[in-house]
């Protein structure tokens, strides 16, 4: 049995689902119930900001939110409710900064901190629009369309959920309609979490060889930085390059590359420690994240991968790598900068004849021969 169905099970002449009546069980729930739905909401949908807004004879408000510390409240609530939809309507905004019908509209797009908008409505007993989700990204989002499904859904259960709380204090007689709701609404959250979970390592994940991709390196790196700063840690960084790439996809075809990529990375992740992450930076590029890993050790490392590549078994030709190395030794550092060493002293190991290690500022790791 669907939500739909069990909704239409309550009295059609309950006054409340015809009137303004869902404003009071607005006010009668707690906002940290809203903020919970906010949560789970933005968790669902892979989004850094969520709000549950409402509307009511031209005043909008804030009821709920999650990650809105720095955003304009006023702004949001005009956005939800900005008359850029028709009502009942989803809504996808891929960048807020091109949308010529906001500054139209006179909303300050850069007050929201945010690139992408998707606005969902919130319905009423009688299919009346009463507010709206509000999902929000600092970046432009290409999969938007993912989301969708789960925003609609996020939306079912919150106006649900406000039907559920009028129908609790005014029917009692419902108290079997109720659990059975709430055992729906148990199943859907239990279902929007399992598809969240896959939606997560979906977005996380390289795709060709399984490693973390560029989303979740740039996540987890910063988040290493920022721990290695607050306890004053080393924290070293890997720029690897498959050398000679292009030719080996000119001579053998872009699948026997993409089966050389694979087993690179698999040599990488055999390679590193528990407490590393190895990512597929892009095209040919790989990075790893070293965290409480001074310089030497670092270098040594790196030395150790380059040597597990180099003498691996590969089915068309000798494959090789070169690695620059960067570290975080304490004080102030932003992530481009340790990014800016490691690649330029990847750059330096390929200028040397690659297939060595170089560290940033220091002299190249050429104990083993380059290969041409």
């Amino acid at each position: 049995m669907d939500a739909a169905r069990l909704l239409n099970d309550v009295d059609p002449d309950d006054s409340r689902r015809h009137g303004v009546g869902w404003i009071a069980v607005v006010e009668r729930m707690a906002e940290s119930q809203f903020d919970d739905m906010a949560f789970i909401a933005a968790r669902a949908c892979a989004v850094p900001t969520m709000l549950v807004c409402f509307s009511h004879h031209g005043e909008r408000w804030v009821r709920g939110s999650f990650g809105i510390a720095a955003c304009d409240w006023d702004a949001c609530s005009r956005l939800s409710d900005s008359g850029l939809r028709r009502s009942g309507e989803l809504l996808i905004i891929p960048d807020l900064l091109l949308h010529d019908e906001l500054r139209v509209s006179g909303i300050d797009c850069r007050s929201l901190g945010a690139r992408f908008a998707m606005i969902a409505p919130l319905l009423s007993g009688v299919g009346d629009e009463i507010g709206a989700v509000l999902a929000l990204d600092s970046k432009t989002r290409s999969d938007a369309r993912n989301m969708v499904d789960v925003m609609q859904v996020v939306a079912g259960q919150i106006a649900a959920q406000l039907e559920s709380f009028a129908s609790m204090a005014e029917h009692e007689q419902h108290r079997k309609f109720l659990e059975t709701y709430q055992k729906l609404l148990e199943d859907r959250q239990e279902t929007l979490t399992v598809r969240n979970e896959r939606f997560k390592t979906q977005s996380l994940t390289d795709e060709l060889t399984g490693l973390a991709n560029r989303r979740a390196f740039d996540m987890q790196f910063e988040q290493a930085l920022a721990q290695a700063s607050r306890y004053g840690q080393h924290l070293s960084l890997m720029l690897l390059d498959v050398d000679h790439f292009k030719s080996y996809n000119d001579e053998f075809g872009h699948p026997a590359g993409d089966l050389a990529l694979v087993q690179v990375a698999s040599l990488l992740r055999d390679s590193v420690r528990k407490s590393d992450t190895v990512a597929r930076y892009g095209g040919e590029e790989f990075a790893i994240i070293l965290p409480v890993t001074e310089k030497s050790g670092a270098m040594g490392l790196a030395e150790r991968f380059r040597a597990a590549v180099a003498n691996g078994s590969w089915e068309k030709r000798q494959v090789t790598i070169s690695i620059g190395v960067a570290t975080y030794s304490g004080g102030r550092a932003s992530v481009e900068a340790i990014l800016g060493d490691a690649d330029a002293a990847l750059y330096r190991a390929k200028s040397l004849g690659r297939n060595c290690v170089v560290g940033a500022g220091a002299t190249p790791n050429t104990n083993q021969p380059p290969l041409p």
